[in-house]
């Protein structure tokens, strides 16, 4: 009898494992993930019986219940809701890239996953469902999905006097800046032991300006560059704040380009600084 009843337990398993089924849905419209409905974060989405999964992800910001890191808040989402029809098994949601885990997820008994999608013709999402050792496996192909972003733009204003980009406060650097849409005027003080700046000892001393550089995707990389006619000098990138500083040594020749690039796209705003008043060494 204990012999049969082990065998019927075993044949049981073999069902199961064999039987077993996934479903994989967009999550309903209303239903509400980490504080946002899911329809604020995708319309139209479908997963066919192919495994692709298609529709748009819309750009969302502030999304502080997803993550406490500030620039995973930001993006693209795609919630979906997972069902399996193993009783007793434990199934996973995997987004990858290149074959290498980002994000691993347990799915719990709503069901409801959210993932942060950055690259859908690069990521894909594994789901597998596992009992007794044993696993099924089913790869969701993302390349129909859809990105939505808001439009690339900045904004540049002289940097507050009390900010200290590397070590100087802005008041040392400048004063009287200021910053239209084509210009820069103002005067760029004289500067020495500037070893913030760079570790090389000749940029370490000069003209310097400092600005604060406002974006509307902050995960764009912002960046400050110096033109003497059309040759391009150094790259200064921006610290985590929005602070770009650019070491003057032309006025009459040079022009401040600054830049923000968020993949393909690229936004540029270029002044003029004819009129700006480089201070001599005292």
């Amino acid at each position: 009898m204990l012999w049969r009843s082990r065998c019927a337990l075993f044949c049981d398993r073999i069902r199961i494992k064999f039987s077993v089924s996934l479903t994989i849905e967009p999550e309903d419209d209303e239903t509400v993930l980490f504080g946002k409905a899911a329809s604020d974060l995708q319309s139209s989405v479908d997963v066919d019986g192919n495994h692709n999964i298609s529709g748009v992800l819309k750009y969302v910001t502030g999304y502080v219940g997803f993550s406490d890191t500030a620039e995973e808040q930001v993006g693209n989402f795609l919630a979906l809701n997972i069902g399996s029809s193993i009783v007793g098994g434990v199934t996973t949601a995997d987004l990858r890239a290149a074959g290498v885990s980002e994000k691993l997820l347990t799915v719990g008994e709503t069901g409801s996953v959210v993932f942060r999608i950055t690259d859908p013709q690069a990521q894909t999402i594994v789901v597998k469902t596992i009992l007794d050792g044993e696993a099924l496996t089913t790869v969701y192909n993302l390349s129909g999905l859809v990105l939505t972003k808001v439009p690339l733009n900045l904004t540049v204003t002289k940097e507050v006097a009390t900010v200290e980009p590397f070590g100087k406060k802005v008041s040392v650097l400048q004063t009287n800046i200021t910053i239209t849409d084509l210009a820069i005027t103002g005067t760029s003080n004289y500067v020495e032991g500037y070893e913030g700046f760079s570790t090389e000892l000749e940029m370490q001393e000069g003209n310097y300006l400092a600005f604060h550089v406002a974006c509307t995707r902050p995960e764009a990389v912002i960046y400050g560059v110096v033109y003497t006619g059309e040759d391009m000098g150094d790259y200064q990138y921006a610290t985590d704040d929005g602070t770009v500083v650019v070491r003057i040594t032309d006025a009459a020749t040079q022009t401040i380009s600054i830049s923000v690039v968020d993949g393909q796209d690229v936004k540029r705003n270029v002044y003029t600084i004819a009129a700006l008043t480089l201070a001599a060494k005292a």
